[in-house]
Formats: C-alpha cells, structure tokens, sequence
C-alpha cells in the first residue's frame, strides 16, 4: 500500500470534522425561515430575540440597527439586505433601502407615505417599496 492510499481514509476523515465544526453549514441545511426566533452576535454572544421583540430594522451604512420592544437597540454587522435574506417575508417587510419592519407592530399606514409603528416610530415608505405595500395589504386587509 502506498504512502497515498495510507493518508486518503485521514484526510477524508479530517474533512468530514472540519464541516461538523462549522455550525452555520449545518443551520443552512435547515428552513431557518420557519422559527419563530433570530440569533444576532454582538461583542463575543450570541443573543436570540423573538420575532414578536423586534419592531423593525434599520440600514446605518454596512451595519444595521434592529429596535425591539423594549426601546433597545442593537448594531448588527450585517447589511439591510442580508439581515432582509434571514427573515420570514410573511411577518417582515422592506418599505425603505433603509428600513425593515415587523409586520405586526404596524400601528397605521399614512397614505401609503410612512408607517407608525406601535412604539410611535413614523417609517417612511419609498418608491421603489410602495407597490409592495399595497401588495400586502391588499393580501392581509384585516390586519
């Protein structure tokens, strides 16, 4: 048997615990979008929050602030757009490049310009976003 064919079984093996140490490999195997719940890591813990706890999210340049019910707020080192992917589209919606909101803190739609949000945050909603709007609610008129 050659030196090769020696290592080949260890090298497989090393392989094999190299991807079961990587939790995220693992999570991406999952429909992560069906919990009810996020992890957000900050300063060395990772810290789970409901979704019912986060009232909306807001873009700060390559960060993101999420704002919970509880008047904190939180920097993620992740883009809108990335934290957007990880999120459940039935209980949060873009309304803005900058912002994301939960669904069920919606206190009102102003025109179909801004939201208010429960904890009296006034959301504006662009544009771009505005037919998407209007495609919820149409979707969810008791709301």
């Amino acid at each position: 048997m050659s030196q090769i064919q020696k290592l080949r079984p260890a090298t497989s093996n090393l392989t094999q615990l190299r991807i079961a140490n990587r939790p995220y490999e693992r999570v991406k195997s999952h429909d992560y979008k069906s919990f009810d719940h996020i992890y957000v890591g900050q300063q060395n813990n990772i810290h789970r929050f409901e979704f019912n706890e986060i009232v909306h999210f807001q873009a700060h340049g390559n960060y993101t602030y999420m704002f919970l019910s509880n008047s904190e707020k939180m920097v993620i080192t992740k883009t809108i757009k990335n934290v957007m992917a990880h999120l459940p589209h039935s209980r949060f919606i873009r309304i803005h490049q900058s912002h994301i909101i939960n669904v069920s803190h919606i206190q009102h739609i102003l025109n179909m310009k801004c939201i208010a949000l429960k904890n009296k945050t006034v959301v504006p909603i662009s544009r771009k976003y505005k037919i998407g709007v209007k495609q919820w609610v149409q979707a969810f008129p008791n709301l």
